[in-house]
């Protein structure tokens, strides 16, 4: 079996900051036994925040329509009528990234607060 195959080998090869790893572990449960203890008031107070945005390369701005003069049929009634809807000729723009990013820009905050007597 090779030694990078082997678990136990792997370890025993790393044994001297294992061991720094695993005194950390202890300190650490040892902290949280501590703070557990009967009596013990444990409040806790979170805040977050965020803030982001959303830009795409196929994002339009519509600047103008333009009505051709001209009708498409787009349906018939139940009663054989023809629905007619004009047709449209759309002037657009890409929008440009700094103004996506003002419009789309969301920003977050948030508290919470937790409360336990142990």
């Amino acid at each position: 079996m090779q030694p990078e195959n082997n678990i136990t080998a792997m370890y025993d090869a790393d044994y001297p900051r294992n061991m720094q790893l695993k005194a950390g572990n202890i300190l650490s449960a040892a902290l949280s036994m501590h703070c557990s203890k009967p009596g013990k008031i444990s409040p806790q107070l979170n805040f977050n925040a965020s803030l982001g945005t959303g830009t795409s390369g196929l994002a339009k701005d519509v600047l103008q329509v333009n009505y051709t003069g001209e009708y498409q049929t787009i349906g018939v009634t139940k009663s054989g009528d023809f629905v007619y809807s004009p047709l449209t000729d759309v002037v657009t723009r890409t929008t440009p990234f700094d103004v996506q990013f003002k419009n789309n820009l969301n920003k977050s905050l948030g508290f919470s607060f937790k409360y336990s007597s142990l």
